[in-house]
């Protein structure tokens, strides 16, 4: 049995402003901007998630990229009326590859927290206390 765990596969689309809060016209306007087989999955998909944040990209002369996320914000499109939720935290992505011989104990000297994140899942858990 073959399984796709974390599989992504990136479309490019044309940058035009969506209807986010009305699902069926959001789904027609997006489907406008994909090949054919791929628009015909939206009719079994259903936004479960919103988020949008501030993001400043890096990149040193050693090809080490650095990523840092704030401002970030969720919204739960099946409860609109309850707006956005703030995250509190600040994402600080540090990547760079194997092969440039740098070792994770150059960044002990910094007070940083490795964790995993995913902000889809602190979406979700973020509205798990919200009444319905």
């Amino acid at each position: 049995i073959n399984i796709n765990i974390n599989y992504k596969k990136i479309l490019r689309i044309k940058n035009v402003n969506y209807d986010i809060w009305n699902i069926a016209v959001f789904k027609n306007q997006l489907s406008s901007h994909l090949p054919p087989d791929q628009s015909r999955h939206l009719e079994v998909l259903h936004p479960t998630l919103i988020n949008r944040y501030y993001r400043e990209y890096y990149i040193s002369k050693r090809n080490i990229r650095l990523t840092v996320d704030k401002d970030i914000q969720y919204c739960n499109p099946s409860f609109v009326q309850y707006g956005y939720i703030n995250e509190r935290n600040i994402v600080v992505e540090i990547k760079y590859s194997n092969a440039s011989n740098l070792s994770p104990k150059m960044f002990d000297g910094l007070d940083l927290k490795l964790a995993k994140n995913s902000k889809y899942v602190n979406g979700i858990l973020a509205f798990r206390n919200v009444p319905h």
